[in-house]
């Protein structure tokens, strides 16, 4: 978990965004180290879940989004992509 720092940098805390931008990249490289038991790989290699995304998985996003829960998520790209996609922004 990071926060926005690690795409805005904060005037004058330039550091706290670096450590920001770790916790992805740290993240991101541990699930890739760590991937799931590899069906489909040849297919799709980057999926580090393993398999496809259920629709069940995406109308949780979905629910999430429409409760109040998501009250300050505003204006993110969020993903539900079995870690398809490799970067970390």
């Amino acid at each position: 978990m990071s926060s926005e720092s690690a795409l805005n940098v904060p005037p004058g805390m330039v550091h706290y965004r670096a450590t920001k931008i770790a916790q992805l990249g740290m993240a991101r490289g541990l699930a890739e180290s760590y991937p799931a038991s590899g069906v489909l790989r040849s297919a799709h290699p980057n999926l580090l879940l393993g398999r496809f995304t259920e629709w069940e998985e995406v109308a949780n996003l979905i629910a999430y989004l429409a409760s109040p829960l998501s009250t300050t998520t505003n204006g993110a790209a969020l993903r539900v992509d079995g870690g398809d996609i490799r970067n970390v922004t």
